[in-house]
């Protein structure tokens, strides 16, 4: 092999590993062109939030190709098991402008402990459009019963503190059962990681492993 060939095949190899890099780290994906019969109703899209503001310009889910993967095995899985519910997609890509407004109005209170702050190195996971929001609803679009909103600040969205809601009759069997469906469809039926604080918040990849391996991404893209 000459020495123009081999620098040639590096060179080749080098713009594969290049593109690799930059698919993984800076492409997010409209789940509507993929998945086109999902329920997308983001919540920072409307003042139904715990902002009472708008702060999304649009209604569209971003997420990066390994989320939608999952979120695909999560819906079949949901279709097989569970047909009488659809999933609702309630948060996504979150643009780091939004991660700030969250976290400005928080900051100086007891609630900060739910808002990622993004001031600092990591920020949420919704920033790397690694995590999603997400519910369930009937045949009618009507939501299920899970003993609060999407995106309630307090510790009855907390799984960890579920059993002792429970006890102390904040929340019901049947709620609890209906987070856990929800849970089965993302973890079991999707692979997705849930987090302690709140019930609606699914993600792909563990903090260290997504710091470690990917960026934030600051904005949508143009449409």
């Amino acid at each position: 092999m000459s020495f123009d060939n081999l620098n040639h095949i590096i060179s080749i190899i080098f713009f594969i590993v290049s593109f690799e890099a930059w698919a993984q780290t800076d492409t997010l994906i409209d789940v509507k062109s993929v998945h086109p019969n999902l329920h997308i109703a983001l919540l920072y899209a409307t003042h139904n939030n715990f902002l009472n503001e708008v702060i999304y310009t649009q209604n569209i889910c971003y997420l990066r190709k390994e989320a939608i993967a999952r979120l695909k095995k999560a819906g079949e899985y949901q279709k097989k098991y569970y047909p009488l519910y659809h999933l609702k997609i309630t948060d996504c890509h979150r643009p780091l402008s939004a991660q700030k407004k969250m976290w400005d109005k928080v900051k100086n209170t007891a609630k900060k402990k739910y808002i990622a702050n993004p001031y600092t190195k990591f920020g949420s996971l919704h920033n790397y459009g690694l995590a999603i929001d997400i519910t369930l609803e009937d045949d009618n679009k009507n939501e299920l019963d899970m003993g609060t909103q999407v995106d309630f600040l307090g510790s009855l969205s907390e799984r960890k503190l579920e059993k002792f809601h429970i006890e102390q009759k904040m929340l019901t069997l049947e709620q609890v059962k209906n987070r856990n469906i929800l849970r089965e469809i993302m973890i079991k039926g999707g692979g997705f990681r849930s987090i302690d604080r709140e019930w609606w918040h699914f993600e792909v990849f563990s903090g260290e492993e997504t710091y470690k391996n990917y960026t934030k991404i600051e904005k949508w893209p143009a449409h």
